[in-house]
This record gives structure tokens, sequence and C-alpha cells, in this order.
């Protein structure tokens, strides 16, 4: 499934979270993945397809060290140029950690994705409970604060 030829079924988000040849293709279309390039729609997008489908995935038994993880990618250009990039850690782990902001981007991108949506003041807020929660009396009260609640 994840390095086999891109195909969108029944549960077109699924086939986007689980191949590699659309995680490719759309970040080279769209840049930094977001959750809405995983929705039905931006999933089934053709010419997202079809760049996939231009997509080759090999398994490279001379990198060393965990397949799971180290990668190398290569592109070629329509000009006949190449561009190579090796990925020995991958992203977010604990030897290649996100930076603050890129943490706080991505908690306000995904909290603001769901429905319903909470505001941005409702999101400072929750951070602020969990960056300063060494100093709470009852950590029990963050998980109350990430409920939002429905307007009527």
């Amino acid at each position: 499934m994840v390095g086999n030829p891109f195909k969108v079924g029944r549960f077109p988000t699924v086939d986007g979270q689980f191949s590699v040849r659309y995680a490719v293709a759309n970040a080279l279309l769209r840049g930094t993945p977001e959750l809405a390039h995983f929705t039905p729609e931006s999933v089934r997008d053709p010419l997202l397809g079809d760049l996939a489908a231009r997509v080759d995935v090999h398994l490279d038994p001379s990198i060393p060290g965990d397949y799971l993880v180290r990668a190398q990618t290569e592109i070629e250009w329509a000009d006949g140029t190449r561009t190579r990039r090796n990925v020995d850690h991958m992203t977010g782990s604990a030897r290649a950690p996100l930076s603050e902001e890129r943490l706080r981007y991505d908690f306000f991108q995904r909290a603001g994705f769901g429905k319903p949506t909470a505001s941005r003041e409702h999101l400072e807020t929750v951070l602020a409970a969990v960056d300063g929660i060494e100093g709470l009396a009852d950590v029990g009260a963050i998980p109350a604060l990430t409920v939002v609640r429905r307007e009527a």
C-alpha cells in the first residue's frame, strides 16, 4: 500500500495518508503537507494523481541504517537535471525535533481543522496551560480545556 502505485479507492483520505507517491506529489505541488491536503476532494485532484503516477518508489539496500526511517529522494526535472536529498532521521523524531515555531504552527493548523473549530483565543488558552504545566495544581484541567462546544 505505502509504495504501491497511487490509486483512489473508497476511502480517499486513507489512500492519500498511506501512499508515498501521493506524499511526494503533494509536497511538490503544495509544499508542506496539511490536513486539508487529505480531504477526499484534495486526494482526488487529477493534477496530483497525474504527478503521483510519475513517482517511482524503490527500496535501496545500499542505504545503511533503519530502512523505515532513512530515505533518499531524487527528482529528475524536465530539463534533465537532478536534485537529490537524503533524510537520516524522520522529521519530528528525537534526532530531528521540530522547532517551537513549527510545533505551534502544527498545533493551530490541526486544532483549527475539525468541526467544531475552536477560536484562536481558546487555542491560546490551551497552549498557555500546556506551556505552564509545571505550575498547575492539577494537570487534569488541561483535557477539559480541549473540549470545544458547538454554538447553538
